[in-house]
């Protein structure tokens, strides 16, 4: 008789405390546990926040940074092409004796392209000043004395540079001014005057649909605001939590500063307003919980005792020596149990080893009939082709060989290279079988068997589309490890050697099909365990 084991009893925490105040330091902890990641989801969804804002307002002010330099330099690239543009200063250059010439010299001006492409999306107005008395203003031609006092020639005059890019604080726009000096004037000073078009750096700047505040100066002289209630530099207040880039522009300095509108903690609230209400309701919901869960557990376990008592299952219950609170009570009641379900259990075991010896023969007496069904298949369909061995796995050497008789009359093309006959042995007639299959269903079909160190690879392959049925029905033999109960002692049933083959194989044997548009099985056959 086994000896009985001496059950070692150590020391369990709590284990004298009622689950109802145990329960209630949970609910405590729980709580805890919910401020401690609400509190670090909230500081995560802060610092996240924090570099996202950033990201967003560095990509505001470098966009509208770009659109402004691409109209500039645009405007630029249209008056470079004015400058070097030869019939313009042929044009200036001519003394002109009555209005008939004039008209007749500047009817080819009107035509020229460099001034015709010149106004477009982002110049609004081209417009040459010349000192020639005998030119009549009109068009993109006006007289420098109308320009003297206007701001962009005093601004040229003050500094004196071949190019200059200045704002008209009156129409809010950019001016790009160069003096016309590429050829000689003998007819006096002319300057070339470009008005930009500011709506396009406007138009973009809200296409960017940016939440915060975005505002384009030159200093204290605001170009563009997000905000439609702030008119000029004085409204506005920057402070150091804007993002601030400035660039030059020729004679000019302008500023970009963004900040985005941050979202407070009551704004997430508000935004997961509903989201609140549940999580509060969850955890009303999980202490009422605790504490249902704790009365249930009392009164189950008087129950039970007083049943178990009842019954006759346990008729002394020694309290107090796994702890007083409920479950110590239980514990006490199984150990109580526990001689009788010993005996049970040992009943059980050797009920269960007469199972299993029951089920080794069963399984050895169905191979055993499947290879007999296998060799009486072979005799019924090809009785001149015999394995010489009775056993029921043959060598794979042997195998190749049922395999080339059978393909030679099918008149089938067979290959093998070398096979050690001590490494792989295989259920007999197993593959011979397969191959009758495949060669009766598929017309041209070559079979190959290629050893390496450790694996064999039995491959089939023809010119015939696959079909549907088989590949479904050949995959799921290979991959449900229970599908051999299908075997059917049938001999007609043309998947009985596929079948025999996985459940007697297991593991060691592999299916694959590489190709859907064209026909190729291939078996996979690990070499034999030791």
């Amino acid at each position: 008789m086994e000896k009985k084991k001496k059950i070692r009893r150590r020391f369990a925490p709590f284990s004298n405390t009622p689950v109802s105040i145990k329960n209630g330091a949970l609910v405590i902890m729980m709580l805890l546990a919910v401020m401690t990641i609400w509190g670090s989801m909230v500081r995560t969804i802060t610092l996240t926040q924090k570099v996202k804002y950033k990201q967003m307002e560095h990509t505001v002010v470098t966009a509208s940074e770009q659109i402004v330099n691409l109209s500039v330099e645009s405007a630029v690239s249209i008056a470079k092409n004015i400058y070097t543009n030869e019939a313009i200063y042929d044009f200036l250059n001519e003394q002109y004796s009555s209005e008939a010439e004039f008209y007749a010299a500047s009817f080819p001006l009107q035509h020229n392209t460099a001034l015709n492409i010149a106004e477009t999306n982002i110049v609004k107005r081209c417009t040459i000043y010349t000192s020639n008395p005998t030119i009549l203003a009109g068009g993109n031609i006006k007289k420098l004395e109308s320009a003297v006092n206007d701001y962009w020639y005093k601004y040229f005059k003050e500094l004196n540079k071949s190019t200059v890019l200045c704002i008209d604080q009156d129409k809010n726009e950019f001016i790009l001014v160069r003096k016309l000096d590429y050829y000689n004037l003998d007819t006096g000073d002319s300057y070339l005057c470009l008005e930009m078009n500011n709506k396009v750096i406007s138009e973009f700047a809200d296409s960017l649909d940016f939440d915060g505040e975005l505002y384009i100066m030159s200093g204290n002289h605001l170009l563009y605001t997000s905000d439609k209630d702030a008119f000029t530099s004085d409204s506005i207040a920057i402070s150091q939590d804007f993002e601030c880039i400035t660039r030059n522009y020729y004679t000019l300095d302008i500023e970009f500063y963004s900040r985005s509108r941050k979202n407070t903690f009551m704004d997430f609230i508000k935004l997961n307003k509903q989201l609140m209400l549940l999580l509060a309701g969850i955890i009303v919901v999980s202490v009422i919980a605790g504490h249902m869960l704790s009365v249930g557990i009392k009164r189950r376990v008087k129950a039970a005792s007083a049943e178990y008592k009842a019954l006759g299952i346990i008729q002394h219950t020694s309290r107090g020596k796994n702890g007083r609170d409920e479950i110590g009570t239980l514990l006490d009641i199984c150990c109580d149990m526990s001689d009788k379900l010993q005996q049970s259990g040992m009943e059980f075991k050797m009920r269960n080893a007469s199972l299993l010896r029951k089920e080794s023969d069963y399984s050895s007496l169905f191979k055993t009939a499947m290879r007999l069904d296998a060799e009486l298949t072979m005799g019924e369909k090809y009785p001149n082709i015999k394995s010489n061995s009775n056993d029921e796995d043959i060598s794979l050497t042997q195998e190749a060989e049922l395999i080339e008789e059978i393909a030679g009359k099918f008149g089938t093309k067979f290959s093998a290279s070398p096979i050690p006959p001590e490494k792989w042995h295989v259920p007999a007639y197993s593959f011979a079988l397969i191959a009758a299959d495949i060669f009766k269903h598929y017309n041209d079909v070559s079979s190959n068997i290629l050893v390496t160190e450790d694996t064999a690879v039995i491959s089939f392959e023809s010119s015939d589309m696959p079909s549907t049925d088989d590949m479904l029905k050949l995959s799921a033999i290979f991959e449900d490890g229970n599908i051999s109960d299908e075997y059917n002692f049938n001999r007609h049933y043309r998947f009985n050697p596929y079948l025999r083959l996985k459940h007697c194989l297991g593991e060691r044997v592999g299916f694959e099909i590489p190709f859907r548009d064209r026909f190729r099985f291939v078996f996979t056959l690990k070499k034999d365990t030791d």
